[in-house]
């Protein structure tokens, strides 16, 4: 406009070059070329990854880290790489290094209890935020109900959070999702089996601290655990009224089946 250009049909013009060599694409090849040499890889999805090499010759390798993956920014207009780079950055923290030079072993993250754990407890909360809107999905954070009397002692507390709350005006469900090789315990060998004492303690203990807390709801809790052998189904009433439930849910079953049971879980 200063120059005066569109009277003289004259346009000073800029624009972007598009080239696919950007960090999205540089995490997903470098998984890719990482998985090809990872030992034990299903020859079908080798074949795969091959393929996808190959489409991505012109997308150069990076170094991987954490401070990678967070460089990642998302937005609308690209958000269907999320899924892909949460593959991408879990399958980096599970590789290990082999003996020979650039290869890798893959750490079967599902006999880790801790992750597992962690994965249960995530996708139950998140299956509720997503798959139903009559529930508000929270974390409770309860309070112990103690007073420190010793100097430098309340620090030392642990956090008692539940894992999934949902809430509506009138109810209130806890639900503590426990991934566990076995639902019982045996204190002796000969010993009948019983439900795991902490872990209905700790649901117990939850159940008294929001009743105080919120008299006028209805209070419920659930431990939910993955079906291991067989599917649990019990139903108890606490002292103060409250639905108490042992609950299983077989991750093994159609997707539609698991759908319909968690739903079904917290209906009426």
């Amino acid at each position: 406009m200063r120059r005066n250009l569109l009277r003289s049909a004259r346009v000073r013009c800029s624009r972007d070059e598009l080239s696919h060599d950007i960090l999205h694409n540089r995490i997903l090849k470098t998984t890719v070329v990482q998985l090809l040499r990872t030992y034990g890889i299903d020859e079908s999805i080798a074949a795969n990854l091959v393929d996808h090499r190959h489409r991505m010759h012109t997308v150069s390798e990076i170094p991987l880290s954490d401070s990678v993956f967070s460089r990642v920014v998302l937005h609308r207009n690209n958000l269907f790489y999320d899924f892909l780079l949460k593959i991408s950055q879990l399958i980096f923290h599970n590789l290990l290094p082999a003996e020979e030079q650039g290869h890798y072993y893959f750490l079967d993250f599902i006999n880790d209890q801790v992750k597992m754990r962690l994965l249960f407890e995530e996708f139950i909360r998140n299956f509720y935020r997503l798959e139903q809107n009559d529930w508000k999905v929270d974390r409770d954070t309860n309070d112990w109900q103690l007073d420190a009397v010793t100097e430098d002692s309340a620090r030392f507390l642990p956090a008692m959070q539940t894992d999934v709350s949902l809430v509506n005006r009138h109810r209130r469900i806890v639900i503590e999702c426990k991934f566990t090789a076995s639902h019982f315990q045996q204190r002796f060998a000969q010993s009948k089996e019983t439900f795991r004492s902490s872990h209905m303690y700790q649901l117990n203990a939850y159940l008294q601290n929001l009743h105080d807390r919120y008299p006028e709801q209805e209070i419920e809790g659930i431990l939910l655990y993955p079906t291991v052998r067989e599917s649990l189904r019990h139903e108890f009433l606490n002292k103060r009224g409250q639905r108490v439930r042992i609950w299983s849910i077989d991750l093994n079953a159609p997707w539609r089946q698991i759908h319909e049971e968690l739903l079904g879980l917290v209906a009426r």
